[in-house]
């Protein structure tokens, strides 16, 4: 395959009719204006797909242009829809993208193609081959694929295949720097094609029929380098081309003008959805998918929302669960505190059924033991049970192997009772680092259980080394609990004679 024939060069003489400030000359083989216009159709192209994008952000609010709702509202290609007869969608998808960066890297791309493309051939045909590549990059991917789709890149890939038939169609005519900086578009183009493999969500087909309608339509249509012979060379009439894409984008128009009454329901329940009301976006989306029935994506988005949804609620029992909780187990410990045990363990079982997790279960559990056993003196076989729970969830935790140790003693079980005190007493954490953490430290209430032990087992000198001990350690104490102990402690040594 070769090239066309070398264009005739054009005189620089201009009638005498047109205008001084619309010249022309001649540089190898190449006629160009003097003065160079703005490319106002790539700016009214990218304004055209930002207000689009600024509708679903207006309708729906932040992520409204990726919610499948609001794409399919407006005019997304969606199979279902197009072969109910949707036709129009093929056109208004080139509109419409999925999100920001969607919109950003589509539109710089077409900001520097699209001026390339306006240069060489013209606002009217480079509308004609925009409006064309993107309609036929949308149909190849709704014959291809069944997955929605929108975005300008079909027609960005078909610009691009019009660069590229131009720069072969008029390699003998072009300053050979402008081909060679144009050859590059063929590796471009390959390697974005190789990219979009890696990524699921790019429609490769979209970009191939717009790349591959691009190539065509670029072989028939002549650019501003062909001169005074652009109209004669043209395969594709430009009155033809232009009467059909403005048929296109009449139809398009008209299309989803007249299905939106029909579609609004998507719309409410985008809004909706985006205003935090699931369950009224919900409604608006089955009202949707009873008048199109295979919207499949739509109904996708509706299963995920009301997962979400239960997901949320969920969450919020869960945390309505666990401020109860807090609630009863304060309340149970204040109780406690005030020598009030009877509240103090009716609020314990309350708080049971509630716990959010294992771990504040056996904390429960071993207070209600601790409690019983201490000042109800009652239930021991309960308290028993629920001491050795504990131990055995968290058998490094001192305080309580000092409740189980304890219940051995309201038990009578003082050999068990004195192990599991000492013990306990060897897993407190090292002497300062209560008082670092900010919370007084339990030895003298240990120390005194031991010493209560001690005594009980007739070991009259080793009970009384350690009431000494856990009054000297809990003299200086602010703790209501320890002052307490201190106060027993002091008794004990005046029953014992010291």
């Amino acid at each position: 395959m070769h090239g066309p024939e070398p264009i005739p060069s054009v005189t620089t003489e201009p009638p005498a009719s047109e205008p001084a400030g619309a010249r022309m000359e001649v540089r190898a083989g190449v006629q160009t204006r003097r003065r160079l216009s703005l490319p106002w159709l790539t700016f009214l192209l990218i304004a055209v797909n930002v207000a689009v994008g600024i509708a679903a952000l207006v309708i729906a609010g932040f992520g409204g242009s990726e919610n499948i709702a609001m794409l399919t509202f407006l005019g997304a290609k969606v199979n279902a829809l197009i072969h109910a007869g949707q036709y129009w969608r093929l056109v208004t998808a080139g509109f419409l993208h999925i999100g920001l960066w969607h919109l950003l890297s589509n539109m710089l791309g077409l900001l520097f193609i699209g001026t390339v493309v306006e240069a060489f051939y013209g606002r009217w045909r480079y509308l004609m081959l925009y409006t064309l590549t993107g309609a036929a990059g949308m149909a190849v991917s709704y014959l291809m694929q069944p997955n929605l789709s929108a975005g300008a890149s079909a027609s960005v890939f078909g610009l691009v295949g019009a660069l590229i038939a131009h720069n072969w169609k008029y390699s003998r005519q072009l300053p050979p720097a402008i081909v060679q900086r144009m050859s590059i578009l063929v590796p471009i183009v390959f390697i974005e094609l190789a990219f979009g493999q890696f990524y699921k969500h790019i429609d490769q087909w979209g970009h191939i029929g717009g790349l591959a309608a691009g190539l065509v339509l670029g072989l028939l249509t002549e650019s501003r380098v062909a001169g005074e012979m652009q109209n004669e060379r043209e395969w594709l009439p430009l009155p033809a081309a232009l009467a059909t894409t403005l048929g296109l984008l009449a139809y398009a128009v008209t299309g989803w003008g007249l299905i939106m009454p029909r579609e609004w329901p998507l719309a409410q329940g985008a809004m909706a959805e985006s205003r935090g009301h699931p369950t009224r976006a919900g409604r608006y989306y089955e009202k949707a998918l009873k008048r199109e029935p295979g919207l499949g994506e739509l109904r996708d988005q509706l299963t995920e929302m009301r997962q979400r949804q239960s997901h949320a609620e969920e969450a919020q029992k869960q945390l309505r669960e666990i401020r109860h909780f807090q609630t009863l187990f304060e309340e149970a410990n204040r109780f406690s505190a005030d020598h009030r045990p009877r509240e103090a363990t009716k609020r314990y079982r309350e708080a049971l059924p509630h716990a959010p997790d294992e771990r504040s279960r056996v904390l429960v559990q071993n207070n209600l033991a601790y409690v019983e056993a201490d000042e109800l003196q009652e239930n021991y076989q309960e308290a028993l049970q629920m001491a050795e729970a504990a131990t055995t969830a968290e058998p490094k935790n001192g305080i309580y192997r000092d409740t189980l140790a304890w219940v051995y003693y309201r038990l009578g079980r003082f050999a068990d009772a004195e192990r599991e005190q000492r013990l306990a007493l060897r897993q407190l954490p090292p002497g300062p680092l209560p008082a670092i953490m900010g919370n007084p430290s339990d030895e003298p209430v240990l120390r005194y259980h031991l010493a209560a032990i001690l005594e009980a087992e007739g070991k009259k000198s080793a009970a009384v080394d350690e009431y000494a001990r856990a009054v000297s350690l809990g003299r200086n104490s602010q703790t209501p609990e320890i002052q307490k102990t201190v106060r027993e402690a002091q008794d004990a040594l005046r029953r014992l004679g010291k």
